[in-house]
């Protein structure tokens, strides 16, 4: 991908690069794609397949703030994180033991020693409230694969503004979801 200088500029130093540099196109999969800017604290994934999970309330957080299935489409994005604290790091996995679990959230670690996706909101809200001076502007929650292959590591960035949208993808509704036992799935 091919970045114009305004973006370039825009994305700065942002983590979420490729191996050639290049920015990763994150996804965002919402119950009601109707909103002009993004929320802080949302999640983003690498995966488009996992964000098309998230098309209902009753499977995306965003129920929490009173979202509808009213235009359920998932985004594709850039994110500027440059500095992300990062669950799967020993050294800030132990400074979120120390600091974090037991106080804030539900605080508990799985068994992986990784906090659940549903601390991320609270890791994020703690970093940016409790520990400006560290300069995390993300959070990297990877819970680790369950059995089906699912949960990819997931990216909370603590600005709306930390996110360009590049296409809002809906899906045609009254149309079946394809058949993932189909060839040409």
């Amino acid at each position: 991908m091919e970045m114009c200088e305004k973006r370039e500029d825009w994305f700065g130093s942002s983590r979420l690069v490729d191996e050639t540099g290049a920015p990763i196109v994150m996804y965002h999969g919402t119950p009601d794609a109707s909103f002009m800017r993004f929320r802080d604290d949302q999640f983003f994934t690498p995966d488009p397949d996992y964000a098309r999970r998230f098309l209902s309330a009753a499977t995306s957080s965003s129920s929490f703030y009173g979202a509808e299935d009213r235009r359920p489409g998932v985004f594709s994005v850039l994110i500027r994180a440059e500095t992300s604290f990062d669950t799967r790091n020993p050294e800030h996995r132990a400074f979120l033991r120390d600091r974090f679990c037991g106080v804030h959230g539900e605080g508990v670690l799985t068994g992986l020693g990784l906090p659940d996706w549903v601390e991320g909101r609270d890791i994020a809200l703690w970093l940016r409230e409790e520990c400006p001076d560290l300069g995390f502007d993300a959070v990297l929650v990877d819970e680790g694969r369950d059995e089906a292959g699912q949960r990819p590591p997931s990216w909370i960035v603590f600005s709306g503004d930390q996110v360009r949208v590049l296409d809002l993808v809906e899906p045609v509704m009254g149309e079946p979801d394809p058949d993932p036992d189909e060839p040409d799935f």
